[in-house]
């Protein structure tokens, strides 16, 4: 986050979001997440905060088309920017494990990702193949 900005602050926006995803008629939904440890290497700062953007492929295709239209997004956008220095990334995921009535019960909640990529000489199938294994 920038000097003076508080997670209030992300909170604040982060409403603003979801409130607009539901007047443009996106399908897409909103998480917070403040990690405990992060990718960030010795000498790097790390990450205050991680918003992730869920929902289906048809969904961000549609949704991206009526964010870029929507004066609104643009002004969320901007606030975004004066907020904190953001890195944007795009990835598809596969829940392994999700306790719904767990989930249900609190906001709080621990969350494990690992991340991978795939290499040239691995096709699609054979890494989905060893991620269910």
């Amino acid at each position: 986050m920038k000097p003076g900005k508080t997670l209030d602050d992300v909170a604040r926006l982060d409403r603003e979001a979801k409130r607009l995803f539901a007047e443009i008629g996106l399908e897409l939904s909103l998480m917070r997440l403040s990690p405990l440890f992060n990718h960030a290497m010795p000498g790097q700062p790390g990450a205050d905060y991680i918003d992730i953007t869920m929902g289906s492929l048809k969904a961000f295709g549609t949704g991206w088309d009526n964010w870029m239209a929507s004066k609104d997004a643009l002004k969320l956008m901007v606030a975004q920017n004066n907020l904190a220095i953001c890195t944007f990334k795009f990835a598809r995921e596969s829940n392994r494990v999700a306790k719904t009535d767990a989930l249900d019960a609190s906001d709080n909640r621990l969350i494990s990702m690992n991340w991978c990529s795939k290499r040239d000489n691995v096709s699609w199938s054979q890494l989905k193949a060893k991620h269910d294994a």
